[in-house]
């Protein structure tokens, strides 16, 4: 029955077990099959707007079917539904005010069971505790507490933040300091309220003519690892496919490192380049008879063998193994411009360990690895050249040149006011990018120190050719950047910096990355010794 359109929620239950704080595309493509399986009852809550709400009231107003795309090998798409229970909206006050003071007093918490709560927020939500979304979650913890729950409450974030469930409850403790420290609060925090460390991993977007429906590949085996060190999670658990539950934190911290470095870190590795070669998807590399996709390929091969793995234990190579085939998939991949976002940060955060470990090894740093820092700075570099001031105001959004287009021609076509291109695509926030007219927008927050003096690191890439070599290491070694400070003592680290600035300074004079790869692969240079760059 279709509710009337004065209906702002919906919710059959008058016993419930669980609440979503977020109603984002992983969640429900992971999370929300996770709790059906344990035969939870999900209530979803959106922190802002009404669209998924909307989108619920007009399909019922009892259970309300989810349906989640999965992307197969073949190409074929399997649909899987998943129940919903409730909708609503914190998108307002009147909405916050309709939840607590209309429905949450009417619902009773089930005893037999632990209390699961899903945090669906990214790393800007759990950046600080005055984020809205921390504010959110306090309010409902403590209105929680009213309830006087019989059983553990357990809170997990579905996205891959260190420590995400250690952040979570360290910005719940500062909050509950500014409000007045109460103590029933404080006791409830603390012997009721367990907060979970955990990493997520299925490659989602969404379908393409609905952004609501998540799109996604095959379940991975790990798609969602938590560390439950005190066993507090439902025993189905240990039992749903795709659900890793690590009973220590260095099982999970594993889990996490090899994510970083392999997976994400081949992606970093390959979206900025394909990018800048105007290929949209990282479903390319699935194109045998593609040179494009054998050149690149052997660059990740040479990144993974010769730098990942050598610095891992020999279990990591399994893990190489599933993220390349999965890599492969010839019918799901993901934006490479979308990929690009905080390019700066996760050079240090992908790359860096691996370079540090080598380093502190005495092991060589190999072109490849110079090479994907090197493209990464290439992304990273204007079109408009600038003269290097500290400067006053940080601006963060840039325009960049596409390869084998003209630098100066983009530089000066961005000083134009002109109307939107029919061809300009968006793919970030207020970031775009158009293949025909050879530009893309790119945003950097990156801040480097030289000579005691801050600057943004794009308005120093500015500069032209003459980039020099303080520039990349000031970037190598700047915490939100390379963040490779730790080891810039070591004496190769001077010869990596060389390498990677030689190589950056390649890229920019030929202008075709393409070939740039393809000469490094032809000569074999990929595993070699970085050094031989300088």
């Amino acid at each position: 029955m279709t509710p009337p359109p004065s209906s702002s929620y919906f919710c059959s239950l008058t016993t419930i077990d669980s609440i979503c704080l977020g109603t984002g595309r992983f969640l429900r493509a992971v999370w929300i099959p996770a709790l059906q399986a344990a035969h939870y009852h999900p209530v979803l809550v959106q922190p802002r707007g009404r669209s998924f709400v909307e989108d619920c009231l007009v399909k019922g107003d009892k259970i309300v079917s989810l349906p989640v795309d999965t992307v197969l090998a073949s190409g074929d798409i399997q649909t899987n539904y998943y129940d919903c229970y409730g909708a609503f909206s914190w998108g307002t006050e009147p909405d916050q005010q309709v939840f607590y003071h209309e429905w949450w007093k009417s619902v009773s918490l089930d005893p037999t069971k632990p209390f699961l709560i899903a945090i669906g927020v990214t790393e800007a939500g759990l950046a600080a505790a005055d984020t809205e979304a921390m504010q959110q979650l306090f309010r409902f913890l403590c209105s929680l507490r009213t309830k006087e729950p019989a059983t553990k409450i357990c809170v997990v974030n579905t996205d891959n933040v260190p420590l995400n469930g250690n952040v979570i409850r360290q910005h719940m403790m500062t909050l509950l300091q500014q409000h007045g420290n109460n103590d029933a609060d404080r006791q409830f925090l603390e012997e009721r309220v367990v907060f979970l460390n955990s990493m997520v991993d299925r490659i989602t977007s969404h379908r393409p003519n609905d952004v609501l429906v998540p799109r996604a590949e095959p379940q991975p085996a790990k798609a969602f690892v938590v560390a439950d060190l005190g066993d507090d999670l439902p025993s189905e658990f240990h039992t749903i496919p795709g659900v890793i539950l690590r009973s220590s934190m260095e099982a999970l911290q594993q889990d996490v490192a090899w994510k970083l470095r392999i997976a994400n870190g081949t992606h970093t590795a390959i979206a900025h380049a394909l990018a800048l070669c105007s290929c949209l998807q990282t479903t390319i590399l699935s194109s045998p008879s593609s040179e494009t996709s054998r050149n690149f390929l052997t660059y990740l091969d040479a990144l993974v063998q010769d730098q990942i793995l050598r610095v891992l234990p020999s279990e990591a190579q399994l893990v190489w193994d599933d993220w390349r085939q999965r890599l492969l998939h010839p019918h799901f991949g993901l934006s490479t411009f979308f990929i690009t976002q905080n390019g700066a940060a996760k050079g240090g955060i992908r790359f860096g360990p691996t370079v540090a470990d080598l380093l502190r090894q005495e092991q060589p740093v190999t072109v490849a690895m110079a090479w994907a820092f090197a493209v990464l700075l290439r992304w990273l570099t204007p079109a408009q050249t600038v003269n290097m001031t500290p400067m006053k105001k940080f601006r963060t959004r840039y325009r960049g040149w596409l390869n084998q287009f003209s630098r100066e021609h983009v530089a000066a076509e961005y000083k134009q006011t002109k109307e939107p291109s029919d061809t300009t695509e968006e793919y970030g926030d207020r970031l775009a990018y158009n293949l025909n007219e050879g530009w893309y927008d790119f945003r950097c927050t990156c801040m480097i120190q030289i000579h005691d003096l801050v600057y943004n690191l794009s308005h120093c890439l500015a500069r032209g050719q003459g980039v020099c070599r303080m520039i990349i290491r000031a970037y190598l070694v700047a915490e939100d950047g390379g963040n490779l400070q730790e080891v810039a003592h070591l004496p190769y680290f001077e010869t990596f910096v060389d390498a990677v600035g030689n190589l950056y300074a390649d890229l920019i004079l030929k202008n075709n990355v393409l070939d740039h790869l393809d000469e490094l692969v032809r000569t074999n240079a990929l595993g070699e010794d970085c050094q031989i760059m300088v």
